[in-house]
């Protein structure tokens, strides 16, 4: 039996237990989905700072798994084909709101219910057609974007250029999902306005070591010159894996997602994850004491931080402009 399963009889015989033991005053319960962290990696006390807000802010107003919260943990381990698998473990479990970390996780929960409350992380909600409009999401679906729309990854294009404006063939670090549909096809236009082409092969299922290795492999083979790694989560996970790679390969990177930096990676242009998350247990304890999820606006990141890494730029003899250097929130040595 895997440790995800172990973990949720645990939960949830604890959950039996604990509501028969206090009657009438149960405790709340929420699912977590990830795409790819242990489940055990999924709390306050974990390596992954986003988790330590997310359970803070609860705590901060009035949810603590200590006294009147139940948390049942459920990953797919960077495995695609378990997903509809534990989404509707989730939705059986019948819980008062379930945290959805990633895209794919709330679209297959929209297409199994209407009716428990998804509070998820995203990218483009409107686009991928999660919700009817940010202001009035509609339906059971709220939660907090990655993105201020697609346009942001102009940007992230804009910046390796601006760093090395030979950087003419980007490779994209992206699960199949993020090379189909909407998503895929507004990074191939975009990329082409900034007189770049991109180049693969998708991430494909399961995401572990021996594939980013063969991923990268192949984008060397195509003479990419520089790596964008997008904000799919199992990039998250394998952010240090990632960092080794992209120096191995010498290929300057831009990443989607904060964390990588401090571990390498040369630049990020990335909304700070513990205020995402923290959003996200906002809008969660609004659910718990009994607000619509289809009147809660989804919330957009206002603020993408610019860091760089001085340290891999002279790996890769590139020097970093001033102009660029006075833009940056953060430069590690």
């Amino acid at each position: 039996m895997r440790r995800r399963e172990v973990l949720t009889g645990l939960l949830l015989a604890g959950f039996s237990t604990h509501g028969e033991a206090q009657g009438p005053e149960k405790p709340y319960r929420i699912v977590i989905l990830n795409l790819t962290l242990r489940a055990d990696e999924l709390n306050e006390f974990g390596p992954f700072p986003q988790y330590r807000a997310f359970f803070q802010e609860l705590r901060r107003r009035g949810f603590d798994e200590k006294q009147n919260l139940v948390v049942v943990r459920l990953s797919a381990e960077g495995d695609a084909n378990r997903h509809s698998q534990i989404v509707g473990e989730a939705v059986a479990i019948h819980p008062n709101a379930i945290f959805a970390v990633g895209t794919r996780f709330m679209r297959l929960l929209k297409e199994v219910t209407t009716t428990a409350p998804v509070v998820g992380i995203a990218t483009d909600p409107v686009g991928h057609g999660l919700i009817d409009s940010l202001a009035r999401p509609g339906g059971n679906m709220t939660g907090v974007s990655l993105d201020a729309g697609v346009e942001i990854v102009g940007k992230r294009l804009e910046l390796l250029k601006e760093i090395d404006p030979r950087i003419g063939r980007v490779g994209y670090l992206a699960p199949q999902f993020g090379w189909d549909g909407l998503h895929g096809e507004a990074m191939e236009r975009l990329a082409r306005t900034k007189g770049i082409t991109l180049v693969g092969p998708p991430l494909q299922s399961p995401i572990e070591a021996a594939e980013y290795r063969r991923v990268f492999a192949a984008m060397a083979e195509q003479r990419a010159h520089a790596v964008f790694v997008s904000d799919y989560a199992e990039n998250l996970g394998n952010r240090h894996l990632i960092a080794t790679l992209a120096a191995a390969f010498r290929l300057p990177s831009i990443h989607a997602l904060t964390g990588f930096v401090e571990v390498g990676g040369l630049m990020e242009y990335a909304p700070d994850l513990r205020d995402v998350f923290s959003e996200a247990a906002v809008l969660i304890s609004r659910v718990l004491r009994g607000e619509n999820p289809a009147e809660m606006p989804f919330v957009q990141p206002t603020r993408f931080a610019l860091r760089l890494n001085s340290k891999t730029a002279k790996a890769l003899n590139l020097t970093i402009p001033s102009t660029l250097l006075a833009r940056a929130d953060e430069v590690i040595e």
